[in-house]
């Protein structure tokens, strides 16, 4: 019993076909540089001061707000264009202030990490190309960025988690009867991703108390499917089957 890719179809309803990203090489300066200014359009004095403060690969979330605000904040005043250049200017304003959004987005929630403070800038290579961002496997990459996390978690004196929280959030509350609190969000429909099913109350403080009873966890506990009247509308995807 794992997460697979069918929970994340089914979970959050996010693209499972598609290219992954390599993260094998840290991201230099160069390269930090050249998608700050040239996806982001942020200047030179700011791209360098986010590089000294924030080291060369990421951005923090209130740049990264405040670069979303200034381009909508452009993007409005040429909203009523009279020249050909004013509606260019509005047209590139535009994928600016989509691509920070973006990017703001997905280091919430799909890629988060221990810091809170900053997404890695790699994410900007799957938006060069905005009519092209579906086809990218986010939930394969949001699927492999929590496994990288899951070796974390097992560490005895741990008390952080980060990476996809919501998808294993999700998945405990689908899949596991256990203490966890719970209830029904009478809100959910099946054309909604099955990760709103549940509404979580408070839990425990004390992150041993999970562990004592993910060790004693039984066969009944675990409920192994649970996406049955949920195929109807989100249909079963052949690729979750591949191996290697």
């Amino acid at each position: 019993m794992t997460i697979t890719l069918d929970n994340v179809h089914n979970l959050l309803h996010i693209p499972i076909h598609g290219r992954m990203l390599d993260h094998d090489e840290a991201m230099g300066q160069e390269r930090a540089f050249d998608l700050m200014t040239r996806l982001l359009a942020m200047s030179d004095v700011d791209v360098r001061a986010e590089i000294r403060t924030e080291s060369a690969g990421h951005i923090s979330y209130p740049t990264l707000k405040r670069v979303y605000e200034d381009h909508l904040t452009e993007a409005r005043r040429l909203d009523d264009p009279h020249m050909r250049e004013e509606l260019q200017e509005r047209a590139r304003r535009r994928q600016w202030c989509v691509r920070s959004f973006l990017l703001y987005l997905v280091g919430c929630a799909l890629f988060t990490n221990k810091t809170n403070r900053h997404i890695d800038m790699i994410y900007l290579d799957c938006m060069v190309d905005l009519q092209t961002i579906g086809k990218w496997s986010w939930g394969g990459m949001a699927l492999a960025y929590l496994y990288d996390y899951l070796d974390d978690y097992v560490i005895l004196n741990n008390r952080t988690i980060a990476a996809r929280t919501t998808l294993f959030m999700g998945w405990i509350l689908e899949h596991l009867s256990g203490p966890y609190p719970r209830k029904k969000n009478k809100e959910w429909t099946l054309k909604r991703p099955c990760a709103g099913r549940w509404l979580t109350c408070k839990g425990h403080k004390v992150v041993h108390h999970y562990r004592s009873w993910l060790d004693h966890l039984e066969v009944d506990d675990v409920r192994f499917s649970t996406y049955g009247d949920h195929r109807e509308i989100h249909l079963f995807q052949l690729i979750v089957t591949y191996l290697g």
